[in-house]
């Protein structure tokens, strides 16, 4: 992999991973979604599942409510 293709996976990465996390911040910081939860939004989110893992989805809406 050329250092040009790294460069441009970690800044799509890394964006997608803001993006998320900008709106799940509120949450965190209102004590909804506790820390078990915050880590495996995180760890779908940089392993690519985060967009198709329904029951995450579920969790978070359950803890949201």
């Amino acid at each position: 992999m050329s250092l040009a293709k790294l460069v441009s996976w970690v800044f799509l990465i890394s964006k997608h991973f803001f993006e998320v996390m900008e709106n799940i911040s509120y949450h965190v910081a209102a004590g909804k979604i506790d820390k078990e939860l915050l880590h495996r939004i995180m760890v779908a989110v940089m392993d690519g599942t985060y967009d198709s893992d329904e029951e995450l989805k579920l969790a978070i809406i359950k803890a949201i409510q």
